[in-house]
């Protein structure tokens, strides 16, 4: 268990990273506005919410939605609350991110941690097959 002054952490809490070098505006605007393209995608395949949400990429409703902050090549998308699966939803949409830590983030600290992530971004570019 994870002990922090002044907030406790679940395990739910993590971060993601996603190059956007590559990517067109319309899968960066995918990676932003997930939840809304999830609901196209649920709408599309006829899966209608449950009790407690809709059973695809997790068990999510539009509240799950993952906050991001970007920087020139980055973007760091972060929550405290991970039922919705973003690492499923991106490889459904042909998108390739790296699952950065499990640790509760402040805009603030975002904000850092994607600013200092941006010095070695090419960590981050998508692997090409051979």
């Amino acid at each position: 268990m994870k002990i922090r002054n002044g907030f406790v952490s679940n395990s739910s809490s993590s971060s993601f990273v996603v190059c956007k070098i590559g990517l067109d505006e319309f899968k960066i605007n995918v990676v932003k506005n997930h939840i809304e393209y999830a609901l196209k995608i649920a709408q599309d395949k006829n899966i209608k919410k449950q009790q407690y949400g809709y059973d695809i990429f997790g068990l999510w409703d539009e509240h799950d939605e993952w906050k991001y902050v970007e920087s020139d090549h980055l973007i760091l998308l972060y929550s405290d609350m991970d039922n919705f699966e973003i690492s499923v939803f991106l490889n459904t949409m042909g998108i390739k991110g790296t699952y950065h830590y499990d640790e509760y983030l402040e805009e603030e600290e975002a904000q850092l941690i994607v600013h200092k992530l941006e010095e070695n971004y090419e960590e981050f570019l998508p692997q090409k097959k051979i």
